[in-house]
């Protein structure tokens, strides 16, 4: 065959197997083994295409004859948009997420607290906010390296999804501060969760060079009023959260129901 226009490309395994009628796991191998370089990010597998025109030489038959040179670079070029299509989903997706936590973003919390807050005011369904904030946690990357503290984070967050309900929302809101939004719930039931919260991460032992470490986290909740913005239930949650830290840490607090009258508006703290 002769040469294509795009020699320089690389394309994923499935189009690989195609062209050269392969299968992917031959494709795998060959990486596996070192006879074609791996390419790509990890969000799909790459080679280059170069390699797979030297396969489809080197094959007798009617798998790499079939082609001419005009189907190939369809192919090729259906496989390549393909590609951006997917290269574009993923920055969409790095945009609303935490990248160590896999939990959504400050930027992508605020998007959804507005459009709840919105739903609350339509719906009058009750809407909580909460301010977590893990205890002591500079100390961990102090004298146990960013390695240990990331692990941390990582399994602080694992836990509180395992403790909250699929309509529950978690978001990292920045370092070792998190926010849970929560809705269709009481307060009562809203307190009983966060203790379960707070237990669960009391029981959590996060392993280091020099054996483990346990966290534990203070926890403020405020429960959104009529003619509240978000900001203000926002701001209540975060003084129960200073609240608890003053009493000790490692606990729960649920801010007091007092009204704060203001513009409408979502402008949580920056």
């Amino acid at each position: 065959m002769s040469a294509l226009p795009f020699p320089h490309l690389s394309i994923s395994l499935h189009t690989a197997a195609i062209l050269t009628g392969r299968s992917v796991r031959t494709w795998q191998r060959r990486i596996e083994e070192g006879l074609v370089p791996r390419l790509g990010d990890g969000v799909r597998a790459l080679v280059p295409f170069e390699a797979v025109q030297q396969s489809m030489e080197g094959v007798p038959g009617e798998a790499a004859n079939a082609w001419s040179a005009q189907d190939v670079q369809t192919l090729v070029r259906a496989d390549q948009g393909e590609a951006l299509a997917q290269a574009l989903e993923v920055n969409r997706e790095l945009a609303t997420r935490d990248e160590l936590t896999g939990l959504i973003n400050r930027r992508a919390m605020l998007d959804l607290m507005a459009l709840e807050h919105s739903r609350s005011l339509r719906s009058g369904r009750p809407l909580l906010l909460a301010q977590l904030d893990i205890d002591h946690f500079k100390p961990i990357n102090d004298q146990h390296g960013h390695a240990t503290g990331d692990r941390a984070l990582q399994a602080f967050a694992g836990t509180v999804r395992a403790c909250v309900r699929d309509t529950d929302v978690l978001a990292r809101w920045g370092g070792e501060e998190f926010v849970l939004m929560l809705t269709d719930t009481s307060a009562d039931h809203a307190r009983e969760l966060l203790e379960r919260i707070r237990q669960a991460v009391q029981a959590l032992e996060i392993a280091h060079s020099a054996g483990s470490l346990q966290l534990t986290v203070s926890i403020g909740l405020a429960q959104h009023l009529p003619g509240e913005t978000v900001e203000h239930t926002l701001e209540r949650a975060d003084q129960a959260l200073y609240r608890a830290k003053a009493l000790g840490r490692n606990r729960v607090v649920v801010a007091p129901a007092i009204h704060r009258p203001a513009a409408a508006g979502v402008n949580a703290r920056a």
